[in-house]
């Protein structure tokens, strides 16, 4: 009893105190929200709903998410939580509820009877905090939404022909981490000035910094070699596989990129930051994240920074359906965004190829996190 009211209190504390909202680089800007305003605790009805998430990829997200915040809690650098303490979520309740998807999926395996694809007992069993999106920040955008209805765009790992050797058709390279920067861990090269890696715009590296007579010849190693528009993609898209002559396939995914912030509304050629890639390896559905395999449609990327990493979240349709998806992601269009999601949708060879497989997913869907009922005590 006393443990249930020191929370309460601390919890209406930390609500009464608002979020210095963090944008590029993990830094707060000037502006703060009320989480009480965008998290609303609501009782819903989805009896008549369609809950259309694969069971098997959401509780192998699940999972894998789990085991990612288990994982960086271990080695001293925890994912972010985001306001989540504000609205009365702990760390623990977001690994609780990763790890009770997982286990109602693997019980539930070979059944006739899915409970994570019925909403009513969905709705039962957890905590529903609807999401009223950031409608500042989204008009500071030019997105314009309503109250209730959140962006959802679509990413991917695009499929495209290349090659180790340059080629007049395959003129572009994705590079590996310069020359300087071999063996250093994330957080000591962040502690390093003078890095090649952040010495160089996108255009400058893809104008030829690396190349012969380049500005740093040989400082960094192509990993594979594109043509210039679908290296622009790959560096969009975070993962690309790539389609050898060899008839071999290899998947390349970010690794560190050069300190520039994404410029919204220009093209890939006048953006500035540059991503230097990894070779990874991957599964048909070409999405890896930070060493995590990214399962279609059941992943989103989104603004951890401010809404934490690892929340599980309903979107729901106008057309009836609802999703259930894990934010198990990020990129630079989220420094800050706290309006949008993005949803992988795995491999693809076009824009044509994707538009056609996703044209059933609502854009503008309302959303809800979701959080574990029996863990916590309800405000």
């Amino acid at each position: 009893m006393r443990w249930t009211l020191l929370a309460a209190l601390l919890w209406a504390g930390a609500a009464q105190a608002g979020w210095p909202v963090i944008g590029e680089g993990g830094r707060e800007t000037s502006r703060q929200v009320e989480p009480t305003d965008l998290f609303e605790d609501v009782e819903v009805f989805w009896g008549d709903h369609d809950a259309v998430s694969s069971t098997r990829d959401l509780a192998a997200m699940a999972r894998a998410t789990g085991q990612r915040l288990d994982r960086q809690e271990r080695q001293g650098r925890p994912a972010p939580h985001g306001m989540l303490d504000q609205l009365g979520i702990s760390k623990e309740e977001v690994r609780a509820t990763l790890q009770f998807v997982a286990d109602v999926a693997r019980e539930d395996r070979g059944e006739s009877y899915q409970r994570l694809s019925d909403p009513e007992w969905i709705a039962a069993h957890f905590r529903v905090l609807r999401w009223h999106a950031d409608l500042e920040g989204a008009g500071n955008h030019r997105v314009r939404l309503t109250d209730g209805q959140i962006r959802l765009t679509r990413y991917l790992a695009y499929r495209f022909q290349g090659s180790y050797e340059p080629t007049a058709e395959f003129d572009t390279a994705l590079y590996s981490l310069p020359e300087d920067e071999s063996g250093l861990s994330s957080v000591a090269a962040g502690s390093t000035v003078g890095l090649i890696r952040s010495l160089l715009t996108r255009k400058q590296v893809l104008d030829g910094a690396f190349e012969d007579g380049g500005r740093h010849e040989g400082a960094a190693e192509p990993l594979v070699y594109m043509s210039r528009q679908h290296v622009h993609e790959a560096l969009l898209q975070g993962t690309v596989q790539v389609a050898l002559p060899d008839g071999t396939r290899s998947t390349f995914s970010v690794h560190r990129n050069n300190g520039r912030s994404f410029r919204h509304g220009r093209t890939a050629e006048e953006q500035d930051r540059f991503w230097y890639f990894r070779e990874t390896e991957s599964d048909d559905q070409g999405g890896v994240n930070n060493g995590i395999a990214l399962r279609p449609f059941v992943a989103v990327a989104g603004d951890v920074n401010n809404l934490g990493y690892g929340g599980l979240y309903a979107l729901e349709g106008d057309n009836g359906t609802l999703r259930l998806v894990v934010l198990a992601d990020t990129g630079g269009a989220f420094q800050p965004n706290m309006y949008q999601f993005d949803l992988f949708t795995g491999t693809h060879e076009s824009r044509e190829a994707l538009n056609e497989a996703t044209a059933h997913i609502p854009a503008r869907p309302s959303a809800y996190m979701l959080v574990l009922r029996d863990t916590i005590e309800v405000p």
